[in-house]
This record gives C-alpha cells, sequence and structure tokens, in this order.
C-alpha cells in the first residue's frame, strides 16, 4: 500500500476500531492491538524504518501511549460529548503523527519533532495520570498502576530527550530522577482528595515543568528569565485548576 493512501487510511480505521469499543466495551482489547499494529505497520510503510531498528521504536515509543493512555482514560469517562471529543482527537493524533514522518522520511522536510514530542506527551501522561488516578483501588491495586507509571515514565523522557537530540548517556540519569520525584508525587496524590481528571491534570502540568526546565538544563539555555517564566506559568495554571475545581 503506497504511504499517501496509508495515511489516509489509517486515522480513518482508528476512527472506526474506536467506535467499536464506544458501542461494545468488550472489544477494547481487540481494538487496542488491532490500532497499535496497524499504527506499527504505517511507521513501517510510511517512516520506511525496520522493526529492528532502534529508530522504528523511539517513534512507536509517543503514539502508543498517546493512543492506549487515551483509550485507558476513555474508560472512565461517561460523558457522551467527551468520548466522542477524544475518539477525533485519537484519529486526527495518528493522522498528524505520521504525516510528519511521511513528510520528514519522504519528502525530506525538515520536522520540528521537539514541541510535538513534548505537547503530545504532556496530553499523553495526563491520559495517563488519570488513568492511574481514577482506577486505583477498583481496577488495579496502587504497586500495579505505579509500576505501569514507571514504566511510561522512562519511556516516554527518553523519547523526549532522543527527540530533543539529547542523547548523551548521561542523560540516563536525569531520566531516573524525573522518574523518581513524579513517582514519589503520585503516591502522595493517592492520598488527598482528587477527582482523576484534576489529579491528572496537575501531575501532568507538573512533569512539563520539570521536563521544560530539564531541558533547557541539558542544552545550557537556562536563565533567570525562562525559570521565572516556567515556574509562574506552571504554578499560576494549578492554582487556577484548584481554585475552580471540585476537588472535595
Amino acid at each position: 500500500m503506497k504511504p499517501q493512501i496509508l495515511l489516509l487510511i489509517l486515522p480513518l480505521f482508528v476512527l472506526l476500531i474506536m467506535e467499536s469499543i464506544f458501542l461494545n466495551v468488550k472489544t477494547i482489547y481487540l481494538a487496542v492491538i488491532l490500532i497499535n499494529l496497524g499504527i506499527m505497520y504505517a511507521l513501517k510503510k510510511i517512516g520506511e524504518f525496520q522493526i529492528k531498528d532502534k529508530s522504528f521504536w523511539i517513534h512507536f515509543i509517543l503514539p502508543f501511549f498517546f493512543v492506549n493512555g487515551l483509550i485507558s482514560y476513555l474508560i472512565l469517562n461517561g460523558n457522551l460529548i467527551i468520548i466522542q471529543t477524544l475518539i477525533i482527537i485519537e484519529a486526527f493524533f495518528v493522522f498528524y503523527y505520521l504525516r510528519q514522518i511521511y513528510f520528514n522520511k519522504t519528502l525530506k522536510t525538515k520536522v520540528k519533532w521537539e514541541n510535538i514530542s513534548y505537547y503530545s506527551g504532556f496530553l499523553a501522561l495526563f491520559f495517563i495520570f488519570s488513568f492511574i488516578f481514577g482506577s486505583q483501588g477498583s481496577l488495579f491495586s496502587a504497586v500495579y498502576l505505579t509500576l505501569i507509571l514507571i514504566f511510561a515514565l522512562i519511556l516516554t523522557t527518553y523519547q523526549f530527550f532522543y527527540m530533543q537530540g539529547i542523547r548523551e548517556k548521561q542523560n540516563y540519569i536525569y531520566i531516573f530522577i524525573i522518574t523518581l520525584i513524579l513517582t514519589e508525587i503520585t503516591w502522595v496524590f493517592f492520598f488527598l482528595p482528587f477527582s482523576y481528571n484534576i489529579g491528572g491534570l496537575v501531575l501532568a502540568i507538573i512533569y512539563y515543568l520539570i521536563l521544560g526546565l530539564t531541558r533547557l538544563f541539558l542544552k545550557n539555555s537556562l536563565n533567570k528569565k525562562k525559570l521565572k517564566f516556567y515556574l509562574s506559568l506552571s504554578s499560576g495554571c494549578i492554582i487556577i485548576i484548584l481554585l475552580t475545581a471540585r476537588i472535595f
């Protein structure tokens, strides 16, 4: 199948599969498998990656956590409008992500992966954080959810550094530190009366803050002005969220 055709067909396929989950939740496991296999096939065809290559798996990390995180989030949500909106967002994300790979590989157009990995990673972690808060004590144990969190944080942070062009071996220590900090904060949040939406959003913002400052530090571009900007923006967003949300 030609890359151009696959680029259009796969998002429609994802849309139909997601609607099948909405109509019959028992199909969720089959749907997850089909969507992930579809993305892997598209990466191989459009991106001209080989499955054994490291670059294939690195480019698969972001769509894997975005798509599966969103599906997990939908399990918790009962709002019809939100569900349908997120289904469309997922299909659009698949199209947009593969489109960037098509531009990069086939048309040899330079793509700014830094922004894509940054903001898409933020949404992916929001879905995952929200799922962890919403399913604790009902679907999975806290220990199992923590393992999922650690797995997601390690891979998404690694992918982020790679897309940012920060690939030195010593950066593994920063991945470990970021994962440790977010895991500890998540454990604290388990004992606070947050809804899964609020808890997930606050943690995603904290992750955005830590990741942004770490990126600037590793690129030797961190200064007082940028530090104040990130701290002010993140703190302001969290304060607004907490003041306007019903958390008790």
